[in-house]
């Protein structure tokens, strides 16, 4: 599934095939794990367990859905983030890299401000000296930025620093509340001073629903239409009335 027909030259950062499979496998990550997430906030019925608001449970369910279905590539490989649990996703030496903008998408899709802790927040618990409390509440509007066990863009920076020349960044960047997803965007990706990623020719990626094994069978045809008479009996057939001498 190519939405955009026109190629970008970051294209050819991938293999063709691998291209495919990530512009089909990018949305469709995002849409479950909208679902998963979504009945997590209200219900607590993850299938892995996972018990956070809505904004943390998309930074974990986006990456676990986006690894089942890319893992079986060739090129995927998995890098841990030194002393964590973390993990960022490769596809060669793509960085691929899914956040959360937000509720809402900003205009200006090539310019866009990244997840962070708040400063007055973020202050607050500077004053306070208490670390024990500096760590997310069931209030607050999570991003991927804040989770622990979900790769950071923080991580992401990091890898390319250490790698410099040889790695590059694609981000996958959306928005979605537990209402369902908004809009789809992913583009090669540079930190614009401390809180702003600058995205190069961004790609939309639209989400199309793949038809169910039952939805795709044929239904059953007739060569003759149904009406309410019919049925399995015989029919007779309709002859022209001759009138007799006592018709009236």
């Amino acid at each position: 599934m190519i939405v955009d027909l026109s190629a970008r030259p970051w294209h050819k950062e991938f293999s063709p095939e691998d291209l495919a499979i990530l512009q089909q496998a990018i949305p469709t990550s995002i849409h479950n794990a909208q679902t998963r997430s979504a009945r997590a906030h209200v219900a607590w019925e993850d299938p892995d367990g996972d018990q956070h608001v809505y904004g943390a449970g998309m930074a974990r369910a986006v990456q676990k859905e986006l690894k089942s279905l890319i893992g079986g590539l060739d090129s995927f490989r998995e890098v841990s983030v030194e002393g964590t649990s973390r993990k960022l996703l490769f596809v060669g030496d793509i960085l691929v890299f899914p956040i959360r903008i937000g509720p809402k998408m900003p205009r200006n899709i090539r310019h866009v401000r990244i997840p962070y802790m708040p400063d007055a927040r973020r202050d607050m618990f500077k004053v306070a000296g208490i670390s024990k409390y500096d760590g997310p509440t069931l209030f607050d509007d999570l991003t991927a930025d804040e989770v622990e066990e979900a790769a950071k863009i923080g991580d992401a920076l990091a890898r390319l620093a250490d790698e410099i020349g040889r790695e590059s960044l694609v981000v996958v960047y959306y928005s979605s509340s537990s209402h369902g997803v908004g809009s789809i965007y992913w583009a090669p990706a540079k930190l614009s001073g401390r809180n702003y990623l600058d995205f190069a020719e961004p790609e939309s990626l639209t989400f199309v629903a793949q038809p169910s094994a039952r939805a795709a069978q044929p239904a059953e045809t007739s060569t003759t239409a149904k009406t309410f008479a019919d049925g399995k009996r015989p029919r007779t057939v309709a002859k022209l009335r001759i009138p007799t001498k006592d018709s009236p």
